[in-house]
C-alpha cells in the first residue's frame, strides 16, 4: 500500500503535532509488519527528520503551509503518486484529493470554546473539520473524552471514531540532577492553559521559597492575546522565571532532568502529551482537575480546580518541598550508603538501602502461640528442686551472667565453668543434667573463636573424655549459643544426631552485626521450644561469624526438620534479605537442633532479652508482665528435666 502523509508539521520546529506525527513515522520505519506499505510525506520545505527515502519519499511542495496549501497546492502534487491512502494528522485533510482518507482529531476546542479563537480562523477550522470528518474512512482520536466530543460535535456514529492512544516516547533523561526545587510547563501557549494563573500562582510560592525557579516552554498562541513577559514582569519574577518560546530535543531532555516538578493547568485537551511525558521521567504532576486529565493521568498526578490560583499554590508547595518520607530517608542516607557500599557487601547494602523503599513498612511484628505468662516451671520449681546447669565460658566470652540469670529464674541451680577448670579436672560435667555454652566477647577471644574452643575439646584428651561421656547421657541437654554455637557446631563428631549442623562463617555482611532481630520459631524436637512453634519473637543479635554454611544441598535438605528458628522479614516471610537476615544465612536458618531435641545450637541471644525491660522495643501489651516470651524457652528445659 502507498500512504500519503501531510508532514507540514515535521518541516521547521517541531511542537505537539509534529512530536505526534514524528513518533508515528519512526515507529513505521521500525515495525516489520509495516515494511510492506511505502509513505509519501508532502511539506512546504524540507523535514527535520532523517527517513530512509526508499520507503518514505519526501515532496517538497512550496507555498505557506495553510487551507490553500493543503486543499490545492499539495493534493495536485499527491495526484501523480497513485496513493492508496492519504493520512492527515491533524484535524483537516484535502478534501479533493479521490482516495481514502484517515484523519486525527486530537481535540474540538474550536467547537466546544469558539471564544478561544479569531472568527475567521474558528470558522475555517470547524466547516474543514466537519466536511473531512464527513469525508474520511476512519478518525482517530487520543482519549475516550475527545471520542465523546466527536461524536457529540461532528454527529458521527461512533464505530466511524476510533480512540488509538498515543505511546509515549519519554524524553531521554541521562543526568539527573533536581537539587532545585525547579518547576516545568511543557506546551503551546493557549488560553486554556491558564499560563498566567499558574505564574500568579509561582509568584505566591516564591515568596514562601525564594530559590524555586518556574520553566516556560512554548510559543504564545492566545486568543485574546495575554501578556506572558507582563505577567512575569509585574510579579518581580524575571529572575525566577525562565520562558524558552521553543526548545529543541535536547534542550527539552535537559529541563526535564532539571525539574522537580511538572504543572500543566489546562482545562481542555484531547489528551495531553507533555504530562505523560513528565511522569514517564518520574516527575511528580499538578494537573488541571478536567475528565480527560483524570482519563489519562490515573491516580499518578495531582488535580486542582482549573482557575484556582491559591490551591494551585498550595499544590506547586506540596510537589516541590513536601516530599515522601521514603525520598527524603534515602537521600539522608545516601553518603553512609555509599561508604558502606566500599567498606562492606556491596549486595547488602544496597538491599538495606533498598528496604527504605517500602513506605509500608510495618516495623517489628510480632506474634505469639502461647502466653508467656503461663509458668511451665512452676509445678518443678515448688518441688525445692534445682537441677544442676553448667554455664559454660572460654576466653572473652561475656554473656555468662544474664545466661546464669535466665537458667537460675527457671529454678535451675546455675553454676560458672571455665574450660580451665574442666581441662583441669576441678570440674566433672557429670555433676551437671545440663549445659550453656555461652557467647559475646570484650576484651578478647579464643584463637579461631568458636572453632578454637571446639579444638580446645577435641584435642585434649580429659576434656573430650567429658564432654563425650556428657553428650551420650540419655538424661542431659545442652544450649549452645553465639560463640558457643559455633563450638557446639564444630564437635558433630562427638554430638549424636549433628552430623547436618553447618559451620558457622564470616557474616555475608562482612560486619559484626549487633541488633534486634525478629525470628520465627518453627515446628522442631527441640526441647527448648516446645509449644512455642509459629511464634515470632524480637531478639537481641551480636555476632560476627553467624553465616550458616552448609557442605552442599544435601546436607540443607537434611537440616530442614531439625531447623528451630528463621530469621523473617517484618511482614513474616523468612528471608536471605539484609538486615532483616543480619548474616545471609540461607532460608533463615540460624538455630538448629538433633533429632531428639536434647542439643540446641542458636546464633542470636535469647538470654539477654529473657526479662522484657532488655528489649530494646517490645509491644506495649507485653510490659503486663516481667518476663519476656524468651523466658518460655529455660522454663521448658526445667520442665524436661522434672
Amino acid at each position: 500500500m502507498r500512504i500519503g502523509i501531510d508532514a507540514r508539521e515535521l518541516a521547521g520546529q517541531p511542537t505537539g503535532v509534529g512530536r505526534y506525527l514524528a513518533a508515528l513515522v519512526r515507529e513505521w520505519a521500525a515495525t516489520e509488519r509495516v515494511q510492506c506499505h511505502d509513505f509519501v510525506l508532502y511539506a512546504p520545505r524540507p523535514l527535520g527528520i532523517t527517513l530512509d527515502a526508499r520507503r518514505f519519499a519526501t515532496r517538497v511542495v512550496g507555498g505557506f503551509p495553510g487551507t490553500w496549501w493543503e486543499q490545492i497546492l499539495m493534493p495536485r502534487v499527491a495526484r501523480t503518486d497513485h496513493l492508496d491512502l492519504f493520512f492527515a494528522p491533524a484535524y483537516t485533510a484535502p478534501l479533493r484529493l479521490n482516495v481514502p482518507l484517515v484523519v486525527t482529531i486530537h481535540d474540538l476546542s474550536y467547537e466546544a470554546h469558539p471564544e478561544w479563537f479569531r472568527l475567521r480562523e474558528g470558522l475555517r477550522r470547524r466547516w474543514v473539520t466537519r466536511q473531512t470528518a464527513q469525508r474520511a474512512a476512519a478518525v482517530i482520536t487520543d482519549s475516550e473524552f475527545s471520542r465523546g466530543e466527536v461524536v457529540e460535535w461532528l454527529g458521527l456514529p461512533g464505530s466511524r471514531v476510533s480512540v488509538v492512544r498515543p505511546g509515549i516516547d519519554p524524553p531521554e533523561v541521562t543526568a539527573v540532577s533536581r537539587a532545585e526545587p525547579r518547576l516545568l510547563y511543557v506546551g503551546s501557549i493557549f488560553n486554556r492553559r491558564h499560563v498566567p494563573d499558574l505564574i500568579r500562582a509561582f509568584g505566591a510560592l516564591v515568596r514562601l521559597h525564594p530559590d524555586a525557579s518556574l520553566d516556560i516552554v512554548g510559543a504564545n498562541r492566545t486568543h485574546p492575546h495575554e501578556n506572558i513577559e507582563a505577567a512575569i514582569e509585574n510579579l518581580r519574577l524575571a529572575g525566577r522565571v525562565r520562558w524558552h518560546q521553543y526548545a529543541p530535543e535536547e534542550r527539552l531532555r535537559e529541563l526535564y532532568a532539571r525539574a522537580r516538578a511538572f504543572v500543566f493547568l489546562s482545562e481542555y485537551e484531547g489528551l495531553g502529551m507533555t504530562p505523560l511525558e513528565a511522569l514517564a521521567v518520574g516527575i511528580p504532576v499538578v494537573v488541571g482537575d478536567t475528565p480527560v486529565a483524570r482519563e489519562t493521568c490515573g491516580d499518578a498526578a495531582l488535580f486542582v480546580p482549573c482557575g484556582d490560583v491559591q490551591a494551585t499554590t498550595r499544590a506547586l508547595e506540596a510537589v516541590l518541598f513536601d516530599e515522601p518520607r521514603v525520598a527524603l530517608h534515602r537521600t539522608w542516607s545516601a553518603t553512609t550508603h555509599r561508604m558502606q557500599q566500599l567498606r562492606d557487601h556491596p549486595e547488602a547494602a544496597q538491599q538495606e538501602h533498598d528496604r527504605l523503599l517500602d513506605a509500608g513498612d510495618p516495623g517489628l511484628s510480632p506474634r505469639l502461640s502461647f502466653d508467656p505468662r503461663d509458668d511451665v516451671a512452676a509445678p518443678f520449681i515448688a518441688t525445692g528442686a534445682r537441677p544442676n546447669v553448667a554455664i559454660l565460658r572460654e576466653q572473652g566470652v561475656n554473656g555468662q551472667v544474664e545466661m546464669a540469670a535466665a537458667f537460675d529464674r527457671a529454678g535451675f541451680a546455675a553454676f560458672d565453668v571455665h574450660m580451665s577448670d574442666i581441662i583441669a579436672g576441678r570440674v566433672s560435667l557429670a555433676d551437671f543434667a545440663g549445659l550453656a555454652a555461652c557467647g559475646g566477647f570484650s576484651y578478647g577471644d579464643a584463637l579461631g573463636a568458636g572453632e578454637g574452643w571446639a579444638k580446645s575439646i577435641l584435642f585434649n584428651a580429659r576434656a573430650r573424655e567429658q564432654f563425650e561421656t556428657f553428650f551420650a547421657r540419655g538424661d542431659t541437654f545442652a544450649l549452645g549459643v553465639c560463640n558457643g554455637c559455633q563450638m557446639m557446631s564444630n564437635l558433630h563428631d562427638i554430638v549424636p544426631g549433628s552430623a547436618h549442623w553447618p559451620h558457622f562463617v564470616r557474616n555475608r555482611s562482612e560486619q559484626f552485626e549487633a541488633r534486634l532481630a525478629l525470628v520465627e520459631i518453627q515446628q522442631s524436637p527441640s526441647l527448648f521450644f516446645s509449644g512455642m512453634a509459629g511464634s515470632r519473637i524480637p531478639v537481641a543479635v551480636a555476632h560476627g561469624e553467624g553465616y550458616a554454611e552448609f557442605r552442599d544441598s544435601a546436607q540443607l535438605v537434611a537440616a530442614e526438620p531439625y531447623v528451630c528458628w528463621r530469621f523473617v522479614d517484618n511482614r513474616g516471610a523468612v528471608t536471605e534479605s539484609y538486615p532483616y537476615n543480619p548474616n545471609g544465612s540461607p532460608e533463615g536458618i540460624t538455630s538448629l537442633t538433633t533429632p531428639d531435641g536434647r542439643f540446641s545450637i542458636l546464633m542470636p541471644h535469647p538470654e539477654r532479652v529473657f526479662r522484657n525491660v532488655q528489649l530494646s522495643w517490645r509491644p506495649r501489651e507485653w510490659d503486663s508482665g516481667d518476663d519476656s516470651p524468651w523466658m518460655r524457652m529455660f522454663r521448658n528445659a526445667r520442665r524436661q528435666v522434672g
